[in-house]
Order: C-alpha cells, then structure tokens, then sequence
C-alpha cells in the first residue's frame, strides 16, 4: 500500500546524504505540477494494487522526471548560450560540454556574504538552467577581496580548471591582500590552475601558470 512506499521513502531519506542529490535543470512549473497530479491519480488505479507494481510506477517516474530534465538542460544550453546573472556578472555555456565560464566584473565586491551569495543565489541560478556542471573557467576582471573571497569559496563548491587573474596596478587593502593569499593558497591546495597576466602590452604579453612563465604574442 501506500502507506509502506511511504514509510520506505522516510527511511530513505533518513539515511540519506547530500552527495545522493542530483541537480538538474529546471522544468516548466506547469511539468512539474502535472508530474505530481499524474502520480497521485495513477497510485489510486485499481489495476495498480501491489507494492511492487507501485514501487516500478515511482521508479519509471522518477526516471521519466530525469530525462525530462535533461532534456530541459539541452535546450537551454542552445537558448542561454551566454545568460546575464547581474549587470557584473554573466556565465557562457560552452558547447558540447557540460561546463561555463563564470565573468566577474566587480559582482561580488558589492557583496557582504560572498559565501551567502554564491550558495543561495548564484549556484541555484546555474543549476536550473545547466543542471549539473563544472567551471571550465573562473575570469577576473575587477580585483577585490570579495572577488578573491568568492573565488576561493566556489572553488569549494564546484569543480573548477582554471582561475585567470588580469595585471592589475590598483593598491589593494590589507584585508583584499590576505583575501588574496588565501584565494591562491586554497587554488594550489585543489590543483586549480592559476593564471596571471604579468604585462600589459598589447603585442605581447606575459601570463604566469602555476608558477611557470609563458608568453603570448598577439
């Protein structure tokens, strides 16, 4: 009966743990609505009147609900190629590849709670429009300790390739200076590659990589 799909869902849950959690892209609201609509009317059918037939009807449609997020992921990696999260920040979907490029250009400076920020905000907005991804790239353009605090944080939060970090000739506060240090610090510890920009001549220009110099001519 229902009453024991309920409880085996109970200890389930019970027992579960975050890493069981599966992010997907987000359906229509009205999908959504319709899914659990269609469950419960199918659950009340007579000819489904077995634990086991009930058990397969809840599995079918959880795979159904996975498929049709995928589905959704699809299309909007083809509909929000590039997708605007504020006026300073913006993602790019790369294509073929369940991975972005994060730009910021100064959104987390203005932030209190980087940390707040990123859990409660951005990473929700990322997932329901990609579903499950990684950061191919994480580009700096306006240097700050909230920026340095927020990298260093999705880091953590994400699997992240690269880290790029423009010359910049501005003077930093002691605070960003350490925000800084810690940001490359938790960079090395995560094998995340680090790239600097060491000049800022249009022709050529000098990038450090973990350490090690590379020069790139225009």
């Amino acid at each position: 009966s229902l009453d024991y799909v309920v409880a085996w869902w109970q200890w389930a849950l019970d027992h579960g743990s975050q890493a069981w959690m599966v992010e997907c892209a987000r359906p229509p609201t009205f999908l959504l609505v319709s899914i659990i609509i269609a469950a419960f009317f199918l659950l009340r059918w007579r000819r489904i009147n077995t634990p086991l037939k009930r058990s397969v009807l809840l599995v079918s449609l959880i795979v159904f609900c996975l498929g049709m997020c995928q589905v959704q992921r699809l299309m909007n990696a083809t509909t929000f190629a590039t997708a605007r999260f504020s006026e300073s920040l913006y993602v790019i979907k790369l294509a073929g590849q369940s991975s972005l490029i994060i730009i910021d250009e100064g959104h987390f400076a203005r932030k209190k709670s980087v940390e707040k920020a990123i859990d409660y905000e951005l990473r929700p907005w990322i997932i329901k429009r990609f579903g499950n991804v990684s950061i191919k790239e994480m580009r700096i353009k306006k240097p700050s300790a909230g920026t340095f605090t927020a990298t260093r944080h999705l880091c953590s939060r994400w699997k992240v390739d690269a880290v790029w970090l423009p010359f910049f000739d501005k003077e930093l506060s002691k605070g960003a200076w350490r925000a800084f240090f810690e940001m490359r610090d938790a960079l090395k510890a995560k094998d995340v590659r680090f790239v600097r920009s060491t000049g800022r001549k249009k022709k050529s220009q000098k990038f450090i990589v973990n350490g090690l110099r590379s020069k790139i001519v225009a």
